[in-house]
């Protein structure tokens, strides 16, 4: 490896007749006002200073016989191409007086453009990518042609003004660009072994720091010849950038989760792709990129709702509400075995018909979905492996979210109903509540069409029927109610409703809420509503406790109907083992541990002590400052720089307490994939189903 650094002065950089061309695989331009003022402020300070030097950094390059390709450092020097050419432009537009008549011709020839080139392709001396590349050039001809909207011309503009509103000094601010703007240029010669995406991942930039789908990209692309890259980038990760938009991010994890069967960690989603494309796709990604193209199509018909008949976009519209995005895995996997036939229209709709309930009677019933993403991991693997005689894909579904998850309910009718009773809805998360209420008068009515749009748009609101704060004839209406009935049943389902008259009613008695009062703002009653929840609280005579626990309870039995509870006769030939994340709402207490599951390596172990210790070792392997650092600085003296009786050895000099009960070891385990940015269930364990510690 001859790899070459060296320091060197914008001047001497620029001096090829070569092209700096950024390549498809790197970003589009991203600096900002805030990073170019600092560069045009260090600019002017070295312009008051003949002695001062300013260092801008590293450009990383690999030089090829026409051209230098820049893989690190294109944002620093499209800004200073940008900044030159508003200099060139604002002494040509007569805006910055000047000594020299020929210096705006120098700037263009010494930086700017190549006068000597044969070919227009090599005619610039910067050739930035795309839409970039069209922005940019656009700056060198007629104003009027300008891409506004681009991230290049807006930081023109900005050096062009702070030009002529700073009174440059023409001269000195070139002179001082040239000169004495200081960078490491390091120049890549592939064919004796300089390995481009190598240096690339362990340059440590001062720029915008890149995600994980950049990293994705750029590894991609980096090593192929100029003429792949471009086969690649148009064919097929431009198509999936576009499908997937500014959800490119979760899109990779997600389809790396579909592929795995685990989830990986956020910041982990480069190293696991490339991991996985090294293991699998090493001599050919384009089977790869084929793949990922055809599921980012998927995943924009999930995010848009439109996956296929009417009736399924219209219950993956109810899904969103429901937050949706731990099943994205799952969904992917389901949607492409439709698409290849396994399944028709109507069972799609029926599965996601079951999904919208399970998630609904969870919400409503206090569970937390957002842990949910270990169910739908394999899910669809599970439901094809089960599959068995006449036994269908939404039979084995059912079956799984019913019977095959000990930690993760599906509320049954008698839990689903009790929670309307218990369930302070007005207090649920708006989208939550948002559900709620058009799903119910959607049901109630069927010309109800659009009540989502009008809750959303502000024309119908939640209305407390029983107000917030009683008024002398409201407390006369209850009667005798205590405080705490009061407060149990203010926010409850059965006193809410919905109307367009909530500010009119306020606090108002119930017979003006049930009959209206025309002279104030012609606000209409109850009596008059065309909302279909209000039918019975417009009969009633009064407004009480009972009233409230009676149009409760209907609502409760209205929703066994609106989210019936699934049936089916499936049971499995053999019964499967169970991984039961570490976070899950679990007694672990007095039960044996067999295995565990951790990156999707399921490891068996003797003990919990064992576990303990092999998950500590693990995670020391992946960055041993962490727990060294425990290690110094002790906390509940689970961590040692020596040999102590009960604690086992993880490196020469660290040591872990295994001699403690399961809870704090689980304890632990859960700080430690805390500390090293893991999800918290990112273990699942399998317990072995008839042994009890004693």
């Amino acid at each position: 490896n001859i790899m070459r650094g060296q320091e060197t002065f914008l001047a001497k950089f620029f001096h090829s007749t070569k092209p700096l061309v950024v390549p498809v695989y790197q970003r589009n331009y991203t600096w900002r006002k805030e990073n170019c003022k600092l560069l045009f402020d260090d600019i002017l300070s070295i312009c008051n200073d003949d002695q001062k030097k300013h260092f801008i950094g590293s450009v990383v390059f690999v030089d090829h016989a026409d051209s230098f390709i820049v893989i690190d450092g294109q944002q620093r020097i499209t800004t200073i191409s940008i900044l030159l050419l508003a200099l060139r432009n604002a002494i040509r537009d007569g805006e910055i007086e000047v000594s020299n008549p020929s210096l705006a011709n120098q700037i263009e020839y010494e930086f700017l453009v190549n006068q000597f080139s044969s070919t227009e392709e090599h005619r610039m001396k910067l050739k930035p990518f795309r839409d970039d590349c069209k922005a940019y050039d656009a700056l060198f001809g007629d104003a009027q042609n300008y891409i506004e909207t681009s991230q290049i011309t807006i930081n023109y503009k900005f050096f062009y003004n702070e030009l002529i509103s700073q009174n440059v000094d023409a001269t000195k601010f070139y002179e001082a660009i040239k000169n004495r703007l200081e960078f490491v240029q390091i120049s890549l010669e592939p064919q004796y072994g300089d390995n481009a995406q190598l240096v690339f991942e362990t340059i440590n930039s001062t720029g915008v720091s890149l995600n994980e789908t950049d990293k994705i990209r750029n590894f991609v692309l980096m090593n192929l010849d100029a003429k792949r890259q471009e086969h690649i980038y148009n064919n097929y990760w431009l198509p999936i950038e576009i499908n997937t938009n500014i959800y490119m991010e979760d899109f990779m994890r997600d389809f790396l989760t579909m592929r795995l069967n685990y989830i990986p960690n956020r910041n982990d989603v480069y190293k696991v792709f490339k991991d996985f494309v090294l293991e699998n796709y090493a001599s050919d990604v384009e089977p790869l990129l084929e793949d990922l193209k055809y599921y980012a199509t998927i995943f924009k018909s999930i995010k848009e709702s439109k996956i296929g008949t009417n009736k399924a976009n219209a219950i993956m519209t109810d899904l969103e509400q429901l937050e949706l995005t731990t099943t994205y895995p799952f969904l992917l996997a389901l949607l492409a075995y439709h698409k290849q036939g396994g399944i028709s229209d109507n069972e799609v709709e029926k599965v996601l018909g079951v999904l919208e309930v399970f998630l609904f009677r969870r919400i409503m019933s206090g569970f937390y979905n957002t842990g949910l993403n270990k169910i739908f991991v394999n899910l669809h693997n599970r439901i094809i492996k089960m599959m068995y005689d006449n036994f269908t894909y939404l039979d084995v579904f059912i079956y799984l979210l019913q019977h095959g998850i000990t930690y993760w309910e599906f509320p049954n009718d008698e839990k689903f109903k009790l929670s309307f009773e218990e369930r302070e809805v007005y207090k649920m998360r708006s989208n939550y509540r948002l559900y709620l209420f058009y799903k119910f008068e959607e049901a109630m009515n069927k010309e109800a069409v659009g009540t989502k749009m009008k809750i959303e748009d502000g024309v119908l609101s939640i209305e407390h029927i029983m107000p917030q704060t009683l008024s002398d004839d409201w407390k006369i209406e209850l009667g005798d109610i205590t405080e705490e009935e009061y407060n149990k049943w203010l926010h409850n389902i059965g006193n809410l409703t919905l109307t367009a008259y909530n500010s009119e009613y306020s606090n108002r008695k119930f017979s003006e809420k049930r009959d209206g009062i025309p002279t104030l703002h012609d606000m209409k009653g109850f009596k008059d509503s065309c909302v279909a929840m209000n039918k019975y609280v417009s009969e009633q005579e009064h407004w009480t406790l009972q009233n409230i626990k009676t149009r409760c309870n209907w609502f409760a039995e209205q929703a066994c109907k609106i989210w019936p509870y699934p049936t089916t006769h499936y049971k499995p030939i053999v019964s499967e083992e169970e991984f039961i994340p570490i976070d899950a709402e679990f007694e672990f207490k007095g039960r044996y541990i067999k295995s565990y599951r951790f990156e999707g390596i399921v490891v068996n172990v003797d003990s919990w002590a064992d576990a303990f210790t092999r998950i500590v070792k693990t995670l020391y392997e992946k960055d041993n400052s962490k727990l060294n650092y425990l290690a110094q600085n002790p906390q509940e003296g689970f961590y040692e720089t020596h040999p102590e009786e009960g604690f086992n050895q993880i490196s020469e000099n660290l040591y872990l307490k295994v001699a403690c009960n399961t809870h704090n070891k689980l304890r632990q385990i859960y700080r430690l994939l805390t500390m090293y940015e893991y999800e918290t269930d990112a273990i699942s364990i399998v317990l072995h189903p008839q042994r009890k510690i004693e």
